[in-house]
């Protein structure tokens, strides 16, 4: 079976991409799809948003890790430091 339907596209600034049958009319479906690809992939608004996001995510997680990472040494360093302050204190 062979396809006898061909389709052609006209790419317009400002009125984005058409899509026409051999015969000519115009399919507004895929027009209205079009325009939209168009428009989310052309608007940046809100990119920066979603960077600093992103950013701020990473961040979050290395500090998250580091504190998981550290949190033994603290905890050793803390605990010699009580026993020297504890020493002081029972042999003025």
């Amino acid at each position: 079976m062979q396809c006898t339907h061909r389709e052609s596209f006209q790419i317009s600034p400002g009125k984005g991409i058409r899509r026409f049958d051999t015969r000519g009319r115009e399919d507004a479906e895929a027009e209205a799809l079009a325009k939209l690809l168009l428009i989310l992939g052309w608007d940046d608004r809100g990119q920066d948003t979603a960077e600093y996001g992103i950013a701020l995510a990473v961040i979050g997680l290395a500090a998250g890790l580091a504190a998981i990472l550290i949190a033994q040494n603290v905890g050793t360093l803390w605990s010699r430091a009580n026993s020297l302050v504890q020493i002081a204190v029972d042999n003025p």
